[in-house]
Order: C-alpha cells, then sequence, then structure tokens
C-alpha cells in the first residue's frame, strides 16, 4: 500500500524518485511499471543500472534501444542525483576550465536535452536517496521529468498510517499501542509492515495491545536498556534488576548488555557535551547517527536529566565490569553463564546504590 508522496508531474518519460521512505518510492515505481504496462512478462526489458558504472553515453545508447516483443522499456539508474549533493556551480566552472574539456558531470547535465530525443518506448527513472532542493542535476531534470520526493513520515502521519494500515489488514489496534509501535519502529514503513503483520498474527482477531507490542517487536531491546538506564540511575534496584531479568529472559547473553549500556552510555557523554555546546537538534542527531526520531529523542532527554559525574561513574563501572567477565574473576563459579549474571547483578545493584548528585 504505497502512500501519498509529494509529486509534481510532466508529460514525460523520465521519473525521478528520491527520498528516504524507500517502502512507498518501491510502491510508486511500481505503479510507474503499470501505467508503463511493462509486468512479469516483460521483466527482459527491465533494466537497473549503477550509476557508479555507466557513462552518459553509455545510458543514451540504452535508452535509445528499441524493446524486445514489448511496447515500453524501463530503464532505472540508481544512485546518480546524489554526485551531484555537494556540487555548486562555480566549482564546475573552476573544473571545467582547468582540464579545458567537459567533465562528467557536465555530460550527465546535458541529459535535459537527450530527453527531447528519447524514444518514447523507453521510460527512464532516476532513483536516490534524500536529496536536497538545491541539486544541480534534480534542477536540470525537473523540467522534464515528474519529481517524486518520498520523506519519512511525520509523528501525527505516523500514526495514522499504522492504524489505517492495520484496519486495512482487518485488524484492530490501541492508540496506545499505536504510539509506542511508532516510537519503536520510526518511519521506516518497510520495517512498519512487517512488524504489524507479525502482531495481526500473533492477536489472532483480537485488538492488538500495547503489551502485543512490547512483546514482538524487535526494538524492544532497545527501550529496555533505555530504561535500564534509567532506574539504574535514579536509584530503583527493583525495577533495574526486573528489567536485567527480562533482557536475561529474552535470551539476550550478559556481553551483548555489557555492550549495550556501553555503547547508550558513550552516546550519553556525547548529547550531553552536544546539548553544553548549544547544537541544533537537526546537527545532533547527524553527529550521534540516529535514523530513527524515538532513539535520539529518548537519548537526549536522558542526557539532560543526569549530571557528566553519573555518566562518567556508569560508563568507568561499566568497563572494570567487562573486565570482570573476560577475565574470569568470579573463578569459584563453575557456569560461565551463572558467572556473568551475578556479575551484572552486582553491578546494578551498585550503579542503583552510589549517589553522586
Amino acid at each position: 500500500m504505497a502512500r501519498d508522496a509529494k509529486i509534481r508531474r510532466m508529460k514525460t518519460a523520465i521519473y525521478i524518485l528520491f527520498g528516504p521512505d524507500k517502502y512507498s518510492l518501491q510502491g510508486e515505481l511500481e505503479n510507474i511499471k503499470r501505467g508503463a504496462g511493462i509486468g512479469e512478462i516483460s521483466a527482459a526489458d527491465i533494466i537497473v543500472l549503477d550509476s557508479r558504472q555507466i557513462t552518459p553515453a553509455q545510458l543514451k545508447n540504452i535508452c535509445s534501444t528499441v524493446p524486445f516483443l514489448v511496447a515500453k522499456r524501463l530503464v532505472i539508474v540508481e544512485g546518480l542525483l546524489k554526485k551531484f549533493e555537494s556540487d555548486r556551480p562555480e566549482a564546475r566552472k573552476r573544473n571545467k576550465g582547468n582540464t579545458g574539456r567537459k567533465s562528467d558531470k557536465d555530460e550527465w547535465l546535458l541529459l535535459k536535452d537527450y530527453a527531447r530525443d528519447m524514444p518514447e518506448t523507453t521510460v527512464l527513472v532516476f532513483i536516490d536517496e534524500e536529496i536536497r532542493p538545491n541539486n544541480i542535476l534534480l534542477k536540470e531534470l525537473s523540467s522534464v521529468a515528474t519529481v517524486s520526493s518520498f520523506p519519512l513520515l511525520k509523528r501525527r502521519d505516523l500514526t495514522n498510517w499504522i492504524r489505517l494500515r492495520v484496519n486495512n489488514k482487518g485488524g484492530n489496534i490501541t492508540p496506545e499501542a499505536v504510539t509506542l509501535l511508532a516510537d519503536f519502529v520510526g518511519g521506516n514503513l518497510e520495517i512498519l509492515v512487517s512488524e504489524i503483520d507479525k502482531l495481526l498474527i500473533y492477536a489472532a482477531g483480537r485488538r492488538i495491545e500495547s503489551e502485543d507490542v512490547r512483546l514482538l517487536v524487535s526494538y524492544t531491546r532497545e527501550t529496555n536498556i533505555f530504561d535500564l538506564v534509567d532506574a539504574a540511575l535514579q536509584h530503583q534496584p527493583g525495577q533495574a534488576m526486573l528489567l536485567l531479568q527480562r533482557l536475561f529472559d529474552e535470551g539476550t547473553t550478559p556481553s551483548h548488555i555489557i555492550a549495550m549500556l556501553a555503547r547508550q552510555v558513550r552516546l550519553l557523554i556525547l548529547a550531553k557535551d552536544f546539548i553544553q555546546q548549544k547544537l541544533s537538534a537537526q546537527e545532533a542527531q547527524r553527529r550521534l547517527g540516529f535514523n530513527k526520531e524515538y532513539p535520539f529523542r529518548k537519548t537526549m532527554q536522558q542526557a539532560r536529566s543526569y549530571t557528566m559525574e553519573q555518566l562518567d561513574y556508569f560508563h568507568h563501572k561499566l568497563l572494570d565490569t567487562d573486565l570482570e567477565m573476560k577475565t574470569g574473576k568470579w573463578k569459584a563459579i563453575k557456569n560461565e553463564k551463572w558467572e556473568d549474571e551475578l556479575i551484572l547483578d552486582i553491578l546494578v545493584t551498585e550503579l542503583c546504590t552510589v549517589s553522586l548528585c
């Protein structure tokens, strides 16, 4: 089920599809195939090209080739517009002046002129990731192409999309479960489709509840780590031990729990520093490497809640515990699994009882 995208249509057989929402982008590509009468039977006339491995001349030759026993031929070029993300007109002029000849990028910009001569039997589609509006090639081709942008859904649109997807599949879901699912997965519709299908099968006709999402959705471990950090730093040993046991019950190994905790605390230290530097939310999210809104928002919230001394102590205790597990400090315990779990129990207890405020 493809959602509506930001589209500007032209009377042409050239399309530009770009954006981080790959699920909706692929849905639009399927619409283009159907509109051109290209199906499974004509798969031989669907050509997918990597922009790094072709030249403008090669692309023109491919587009000028007459299709075999079908009315239309689909040519898909991946990643071409991304090459022009850092380009500025003045830089291209300097490069052209230095070489004395047209660069490869200058040749690509002439595709707009070729569009007038491209045979009607060819449908040319450019597919790319997120592209800025000032992308030079996008500006050049937009006058001869149908341009479709597929940004990630914002919060309200995302929750509406989840609710509609569940309803269209014959299911029902509580508002709390919708919110939780949006928090866990974010705007990645490909993953959401998979998680919703899994929840519908599990619910077997009944309404999907929050507990179903917590139980089945793969992002719950990440959330449990957030909650475990909170419980430890807020001196809640009962809650912290409950969350730690939940991670054990899910099959998470002690070494992986240590790794996840260490990663989260490192992110909190970085986030704390970014807050002190007064970086914008967009820049902080980029530097922290978060693609989803929920973990970024939660990390920034935690970073504001705790002091750098608390986070630094937490980080050093994690390093000490990791060393204890790897060097076999508790050799008297024969079973390595129980040894590592005991070391983690002691760590969580210590974190909950030491006050640095």
